[in-house]
């Protein structure tokens, strides 16, 4: 009888360790993520530099006209991949807003809400960060998967020919993204 009653104890006991064992994991996960977030060295898992960035059009978060590559016009453009539910995102957005005022005319930004899970929490997100450029919306993480990449943000720096310049992965600064707009703006031939 009294074996019966430590049977939902341990059942109990077990549940709780797989529980931990799987917080762990994603501990460990989110720790290596956090160390490797603030790299600006192209990893294997994006797209090289000197490829050509895939084209897209995507529907516009919040509705509105749909939000294309193709829209630069051959101006060199910044493309940020960001979701609301991650905090280098949140962290950087504010940075990429303010380059993109400032980069106007010289160079186009273009955001990619991806695999987003909370549309209205992005929208506010922007909002709040004063991001005013296009952002398209890749709910199912398609043109992630074109881009190569496997986590956000992620930040490509393209040619006015759209190809890849330079990669960054992490939050950015304004300081880093302002380097990265006068670099391109310097390398567009005059026919541009």
């Amino acid at each position: 009888m009294l074996r019966q009653g430590f049977a939902p104890l341990k059942t109990l006991g077990l549940i709780v360790l797989v529980s931990l064992g799987a917080f762990g994991a994603i501990l460990v996960i989110r720790v290596i993520s956090t160390r490797h977030a603030s790299t600006s060295a192209p990893l294997a898992s994006s797209l090289q530099v000197g490829s050509r960035a895939p084209g897209f059009t995507l529907p516009r978060l919040g509705g509105g006209r749909a939000v294309s590559l193709a829209t630069a016009h051959g101006e060199p453009v910044i493309v940020n991949f960001f979701a609301s539910w991650s905090p280098g995102s949140r962290q950087e957005l504010r940075a990429i807003a303010s380059v993109a005022l400032a980069a106007a005319g010289k160079v186009a930004t273009i955001g990619v809400d991806t695999t987003e899970t909370q549309p209205a929490a992005a929208k506010r997100m922007l909002a709040e960060t004063g991001s005013t450029y296009p952002v398209g919306v890749d709910p199912a993480g398609h043109l992630a998967a074109k881009y190569q990449i496997t986590g956000v943000p992620v930040t490509f720096f393209l040619s006015a020919s759209d190809k890849v310049e330079h990669v960054t992965f992490g939050r950015q600064t304004t300081k880093t993204l302002s380097y990265w707009v006068a670099r391109l703006d310097a390398r567009r031939t005059p026919s541009s």
